[in-house]
């Protein structure tokens, strides 16, 4: 019974280090790819050693495993490393189109406030209708 408590402590130690390390996608990645290039590896061992005569698939499939563990782990966090750089080129390709258009518009702007500026100087008030024209404090009230 003791013995049996203390592989159940063992795994429950394991999987709570387990959920801690997937924090970091690297990590994730890492232990992703290792257990799979692990199982590629060990099942790979395990059909050279039986296809070899006398070979001994136990230690065809640990050897297998034994590369593969650091092959997926590479792999893995390879392939993060990859999709990481991917996400990034394309987020600042996206920036750079935005800082274009915003550019574009600015410049669209300020040549339309260039021409208010011209053709508020070229308004000709007609000096007949003055006394219509209200320009005091309030709108609307007239005098």
């Amino acid at each position: 019974m003791r013995a049996v408590f203390q592989i159940l402590m063992v795994m429950f130690a394991c999987f709570t280090m387990g959920c801690a390390i997937f924090e970091s996608p690297y990590a994730k990645s890492g232990a992703i790819g290792g257990a799979s290039g692990a199982l590629v590896g060990a099942g790979s061992g395990a059909l050279i050693g039986a296809v070899i005569a006398n070979g001994d698939i136990a230690a065809s499939a640990t050897l297998g495993a034994a590369i593969g563990l650091p092959a997926g782990i590479l792999l893995g966090v390879a392939y993060q490393y990859y999709t990481e750089e991917t996400e990034l080129d394309e987020n600042n390709s996206e920036i750079v189109q935005n800082y274009q258009y915003i550019v574009e518009r600015q410049r669209q702007i300020n040549e339309l406030r260039e021409e208010i500026a011209i053709d508020y100087q070229t308004i000709r008030v007609d000096r007949r209708a003055r006394d219509q024209i209200y320009v005091g404090p309030t709108i609307g009230v007239s005098h």
